[in-house]
């Protein structure tokens, strides 16, 4: 990826650039750094920033709305005591779901971990969505425009990955936040979040 020209880059076009960036982010837990290639594209001067940036970041979106789905489909599967303390969950923590969305969409954190509880608890889609949005259209906006910084800074590492890292290692990092995000959605399934937030308001009426 780092030997590409500016012509291989143009061959890729805007459709090359949306699909790229879907099918990366259907990949889930393992953290594919597809911004490198925006950040090369950016930098080559033969996209328009604008459109780059919409397909991108269109791309990404849908990547993981498919993603957010199957985890809302696969509820169904779950048991219902489950469900129903995920469920609760998300009612409890609605204010903040949508700002856990943004932010993990946003920023380099591995986001499957946020999105896998937030589905099997059936989280409002049109909130998922927009927030979903926001955050890969404002990561893309950072390295689209900030192209040149990020080059130059401790920060381009950070935001798109070094590319150094091989792929036993990407599997064995997909790996840990898979079991990550198995445990977190686990132990947020286990607690009885209806008592936990009548206890919570009682206090409050206190």
């Amino acid at each position: 990826m780092f030997g590409l020209s500016d012509a291989a880059l143009l061959s890729l076009g805007y459709l090359g650039i949306f699909i790229l960036s879907l099918g990366t982010n259907l990949i889930v837990f393992i953290p594919v750094p597809y911004l490198l290639l925006i950040l090369l594209a950016a930098l080559s001067g033969q996209f328009n920033p604008v459109v780059l940036v919409l397909s991108s970041a269109i791309g990404a979106t849908i990547g993981k709305m498919i993603v957010f789905q199957s985890f809302y489909s696969g509820s169904r599967i779950v048991k219902e005591k489950s469900r129903r303390n995920l469920t609760s969950f998300n009612t409890l923590f609605a204010n903040y779901a949508w700002i856990a969305v943004f932010l993990a969409a946003a920023t380099p954190v591995p986001d499957d971990i946020v999105y896998a509880p937030l589905g099997l608890g059936r989280y409002n889609k049109i909130k998922f969505l927009t927030a979903l949005l926001a955050g890969k259209t404002t990561i893309t906006l950072a390295v689209v425009y900030g192209a040149a910084f990020l080059t130059n800074s401790f920060l381009g590492p950070i935001l798109v990955g070094s590319g150094e890292t091989g792929l036993i290692e990407l599997i064995a990092i997909g790996i840990a936040f898979a079991v990550v995000a198995v445990l977190v959605t686990y132990l947020i399934s286990r607690i009885d979040w209806e008592k936990w937030g009548e206890k919570h308001m009682n206090k409050r009426k206190d």
